[in-house]
């Protein structure tokens, strides 16, 4: 289905499955939920799009900001429903699972996030040197139109290099899907690099906040969930053992699980 931001730029998206309302946001690889969408439907009314500037969303030709990324969830959120709905963000999704969490507190009953990019989160003096290469190095190899050495230098920065040509993602040679994905991702990314919310707005997400982590992920990503979860009132940080960045597609069911076992405890403790 299509939906339509005020100024008329298309937002794709699909629901599946009834009962509470969780909307996802992907991170800067696109979608990948669609396993945990199938665990979850049973219980849940579960909605994921095409953020602005993915997919079959309407593209974009510079950065994006994140004004501009919250109304979009807007306007999906709106499509479905005009209740409080659960919000999951997976990396970059995290961050702006958070921004529309505070444009629209009302509108957010909590917030999963998983290993959320929020790389701004760490003071000046304390940037891990991943985020200067990656800001460094990799950001200006999009701007001058090197896709691919820009992703490529992107994963080496984070995630470090690949042991040999297969390990890469996506693998080699790659088709205009994936160049086109990684378009999507340079005009992403800055905003990634460079937003986060200041203490003062983390003081006022009062929902629940679920942060998960993966043992295996990178420590400049970990380091980010205990960080946020030291800076937010209400929030509850897991490790997911044996598991990676990548542990919505990887393991949708243990996903599943921790996200089911957190909202029935919020629940519960809303309806004793």
């Amino acid at each position: 289905m299509i939906t339509h931001t005020p100024d008329n730029r298309e937002i794709y998206y699909r629901t599946k499955g009834t009962g509470p309302e969780l909307l996802f946001l992907h991170g800067g690889g696109g979608g990948h939920f669609k396993a945990l969408v199938e665990v979850l439907s049973p219980q849940y009314s579960c909605t994921s799009f095409d953020r602005l500037g993915w997919g079959r969303s309407t593209h974009l030709d510079r950065n994006t900001t994140v004004e501009e990324q919250v109304t979009a969830i807007e306007a999906v959120h709106n499509s479905v429903t005009s209740a409080p709905v659960w919000v999951f963000g997976h990396s970059s999704g995290g961050n702006f699972a958070l921004a529309y969490a505070l444009a629209f507190p009302d509108l957010v009953k909590g917030i999963i996030l998983v290993e959320p990019a929020l790389y701004a989160i760490y003071p000046p003096e304390r940037k891990p040197p991943e985020v200067e290469r990656m800001q460094n190095e990799a950001m200006p190899l999009f701007q001058q139109g090197q896709v691919e050495k820009g992703w490529d230098g992107f994963l080496e920065a984070i995630f470090g290099p690949p042991r040999n040509s297969s390990a890469r993602f996506p693998p080699l040679p790659r088709t205009e899907a994936d160049l086109e994905m990684m378009r999507s991702f340079g005009y992403d990314q800055p905003v990634a690099i460079t937003w986060c919310p200041s203490e003062a707005e983390l003081n006022q997400v009062t929902q629940p906040v679920l942060i998960i982590e993966g043992d295996r992920s990178p420590s400049v990503l970990r380091n980010i969930c205990h960080l946020l979860d030291g800076q937010l009132s209400n929030s509850k940080l897991i490790t997911l053992e044996g598991q990676s960045h990548v542990m919505p597609r990887a393991a949708p069911k243990l996903i599943a699980e921790k996200l089911t076992a957190f909202i029935s405890e919020c629940e519960s403790r809303e309806n004793p």
